[in-house]
């Protein structure tokens, strides 16, 4: 199957890198970040580490080259354009101008109600578009090192050598003394049963949202990064609480990340915004995913647009 993926790549690509062979796949490392503070910087280095050896064995086993480019922090800078629904603008080059690879290979952990979550993605490096992600939930950062290279294997559709199953099998068990395996995904840090009147209140968005007001009766207003406002409606599907816009697009929708000649071409290519979260037992947070857009932007126009984009999306209770 990896050979298929490296195959959907190849035909992916509108670019042949002229310093590689043609069927010569490069993949950059750009490294894992991460926003939280629990997480520290010798920790994120241990976990890098890891994931490098991994890649290095994967690599050679495939037969394609890995990099980990020196102007890391540039890249990144450039992927963050890509991704949350965003784009290339005018003054800035795309990622294939600043990295000579076919792919990227990007993660993120963070902490959300005790628990580690780890996401790797592997991207496009034409479009920015995701590829293939990797998301895994674990108890603490221990269990998510130990099975972090199942994440890489994972990624590239391999079977994990024996040892990276077992450290994968000890991840997934349960603290309170349950087997492991007996519940991998902890459907009991989930509230089963919701109603709107468990999640009314004032929410702390993800990003382009600064805070969301859930109201009585599904309708909710969230205050947007640029000042203006939109209108959700809320609704419960067994369990699962989703979160839709509920105005048509407008350029207001998009100020937080574009300038407003570019605003204006999302609202005729972008899919209205859905977000499909779970309750946490506290009622705290909300964790699950946004249904967005991705696009690609070239000398001020919208060259493409991706409305199969999904990315991970957390709110958390303010009031």
């Amino acid at each position: 199957m990896t050979k298929v993926l490296i195959g959907l790549l190849l035909t992916a690509l509108t670019v042949s890198l002229p310093a590689q062979p043609r069927t010569q796949i490069v993949f950059a490392f750009l490294g894992l970040t991460s926003g939280d503070e629990s997480v520290s910087a010798s920790q994120l280095r241990v976990l890098e580490n890891r994931l490098t050896t991994n890649l290095v064995q994967i690599a050679e086993q495939e037969r394609f080259s890995i990099i980990v480019p020196r102007n890391r922090d540039r890249v990144l800078e450039q992927l963050s354009h890509y991704r949350n629904g965003g784009g290339r603008p005018n003054d800035l080059p795309s990622l294939r101008d600043v990295v000579s690879a076919h792919g990227l290979i990007t993660g993120e952990i963070h902490k959300v109600n005790s628990r580690m979550y780890l996401d790797v993605q592997l991207i496009q490096t034409e479009t920015g578009a995701t590829l293939f992600a990797y998301s895994g939930e674990f108890e603490d950062y221990e269990h998510a090192l130990g099975a972090s290279p199942a994440a890489i294997y994972a990624l590239f559709d391999l079977d994990p050598p024996a040892e990276v199953i077992a450290a994968l099998e000890r991840a997934e068990t349960e603290i309170e003394g349950r087997p492991a395996g007996s519940a991998a995904l902890h459907p009991e840090r989930y509230v089963e049963t919701v109603d709107l009147d468990r999640i009314s209140g004032i929410w702390k968005g993800d990003d382009g949202l600064e805070e969301v007001e859930i109201r009585d009766g599904g309708k909710a207003t969230a205050r947007l990064e640029s000042g203006e406002t939109m209108s959700l409606r809320v609704a419960i599907d067994n369990g699962t609480v989703i979160i839709r816009q509920d105005e048509p697009n407008s350029p207001k929708m998009y100020l937080h990340a574009f300038p407003y000649s570019i605003a204006v071409q999302v609202v005729e290519l972008a899919r209205p915004m859905r977000w499909r979260f779970r309750l946490s037992e506290d009622r705290r947070t909300l964790i699950g995913t946004k249904e967005t857009t991705s696009l690609q932007i070239r000398q001020g126009r919208v060259t493409s647009a991706d409305n199969t984009y999904t990315r991970s999306a957390v709110w958390t209770r303010l009031e």
